[in-house]
């Protein structure tokens, strides 16, 4: 576990320590630029996987919508990461100030 946690490390830059629980190692890494990073090599071009473990890494490579909310680039994420993250943070501060400019027109009396 530990030889996992050094080769995520070296992908992702996570800290993340394993830990022993219930009778199990484990080592949690979260996050939305250090998961792909760490599926991609892993189930990307994988000759052999489980059907249902492929499906969760296809969707996870395939997400590529909107943040729920519009915050900081991880400190994870290389220079190109952070560059399109602020055109989609742009892009979504737009949308969100038409929508609430259309809810205002549509709300005041003609």
């Amino acid at each position: 576990m530990r030889g996992f946690a050094a080769w995520a490390h070296e992908l992702t830059g996570t800290t993340a320590k394993p830990y022993f629980r219930t009778g199990c190692w484990y080592v949690s890494i979260s996050g939305r630029y250090q998961v792909p990073k760490l599926v991609r090599p892993m189930y990307a071009d994988a000759p052999v996987s489980l059907d249902r473990k492929q499906e969760r890494a296809d969707a996870i490579l395939a997400a590529d919508g909107p943040r729920k909310k519009p915050g900081p680039a991880s400190r994870f994420a290389s220079e190109d990461e952070k560059r399109e993250h602020m055109r989609k943070q742009g892009r979504e501060k737009q949308r969100r100030y038409m929508e609430r400019k259309r809810q205002a027109a549509a709300e005041s009396p003609a």
